[in-house]
């Protein structure tokens, strides 16, 4: 589309490139600010900004929740984490704009398989999901996409646990390697360096967005129409990079020479992109090596980012299946899919989760033996039932 060559095209005219700022001599993360000549008029406010004042409710099913906004256009950046109270904890899949005082139904993935579902629990916002976990939500091809992000939050928690180098044994032991929320906060608790990180990383005047680097050349770009709006997340993008940012080597280096070379390239990658509507006036654009959006408001464009992305083959994708609940055999993510919308009897999960009567026990039992599901009883009328119902991990 035209308006994202004309907003990319801004990049070396209207928007200048500062200097690359890096954490130590030894990170290999290196951030490139992206400066605005230009005064704009913001129509428009982030959902940090006015996190208190927006009502986010669960809705009851795994993959919506209600949202009530407020008197003025609310922006919320996709991968935003929605931590549950009480409930399960959810990433919006795609950013959206919410009209003034609009009540409506947002699409999210959970991020918490093994946490049941509280319908009417309120959430409580906790960043933005780091980027393997954006991609997935952000791909619009990926197919079960539910399976594939609690995969691409697995991938993070074994990530994770590397970058806290020898105590990620105590994040393993301390949480679900399911819940993404946990687990990012364990790490930062246990090891990781992002937040001296995030402590130290300059806010320029006028600054609008950055371009990450790192030893595999450009990580990703993301840039907002509005200065104020940077300000406001930029703490959000930096965490999404924490596996850049906590990278160091004293023996590498990034030639900052042709630093401007690399980004020419990744513009004119990025200009000549294919993209996809998935509504809202979202658009999904994807690249060889890269996946990305950009959201137009009131006929401009008023965000964009765009990741490095490695597209999971079949295999990644059982390995990670696997990885999740320490042994992760086919029909799970059917069951505790099933479990995520309330408790159901053995024969209401038979027929729900599509799986054979032997694997149906079989992985009932598992789960049963790794404290993710108990056995309770339901009353209906002068009748009890056994159910299953998935254990609410704090």
């Amino acid at each position: 589309m035209k308006e994202l060559g004309e907003f990319i095209d801004k990049i070396g005219n209207e928007y200048e490139l500062g200097d690359p700022w890096k954490f130590s001599k030894k990170s290999i993360g290196v951030i490139v600010p992206i400066i605005t000549k230009n005064q704009l008029r913001r129509d428009y406010i982030t959902y940090p900004e006015v996190k208190d004042d927006v009502n986010v409710i669960d809705s009851g099913s795994i993959d919506k929740l209600k949202i009530d906004g407020i008197d003025k256009s609310v922006f919320i950046k996709g991968g935003t984490i929605f931590s549950g109270v009480g409930t399960q904890s959810r990433s919006i899949e795609h950013s959206i704009v919410l009209d003034p005082n609009s009540k409506i139904d947002i699409d999210v993935k959970c991020v918490h398989a093994s946490h049941g579902i509280h319908h009417g629990s309120r959430f409580e916002y906790k960043g933005v999901s780091p980027r393997v976990v954006r991609s997935a939500l952000s791909n619009p091809n990926s197919y079960g996409k539910q399976s594939s992000v609690w995969n691409s939050v697995s991938s993070y928690n074994l990530c994770s646990r590397n970058m806290t180098g020898h105590v990620g044994n105590r994040v393993e032991s301390e949480i679900r390697n399911d819940d993404l929320v946990g687990v990012r906060n364990a790490s930062k608790r246990l090891g990781s360096k992002i937040e001296d990180i995030l402590n130290e990383v300059p806010v320029f005047e006028n600054q609008i967005g950055a371009i990450i680097i790192g030893s595999n050349g450009i990580e990703g770009i993301e840039m907002f129409d509005h200065q104020d709006s940077w300000k406001a997340q930029y703490k959000d993008v930096i965490e999404s990079y924490d596996d850049v940012f906590n990278d160091e080597q004293s023996l590498f280096s990034i030639d900052e020479t042709k630093i401007n070379d690399f980004i020419i390239g990744f513009i004119n990658k990025i200009k000549k992109s294919d993209s996809t509507n998935v509504g809202n006036n979202c658009f999904v654009i994807k690249f060889k090596g890269y996946i990305g959006e950009y959201v137009i408001h009131n006929n401009r464009i008023i965000h964009l980012f765009v990741m490095k992305y490695d597209e999971p083959t079949k295999n990644d994708q059982q390995s990670l299946q696997y990885q999740s609940f320490g042994h992760r055999p086919s029909g799970l993510d059917h069951i505790v899919g099933s479990l995520n919308n309330g408790p159901k009897t053995w024969s209401e999960l038979f027929e729900s989760s599509k799986v054979s009567t032997s694997t149906l026990s079989s992985r009932l039992k598992e789960l049963e033996k790794n404290g993710f599901v108990k056995r309770t009883l339901r009353k209906n009328g002068s009748k009890t039932k056994n159910v299953y119902k998935l254990n609410d991990i704090k």
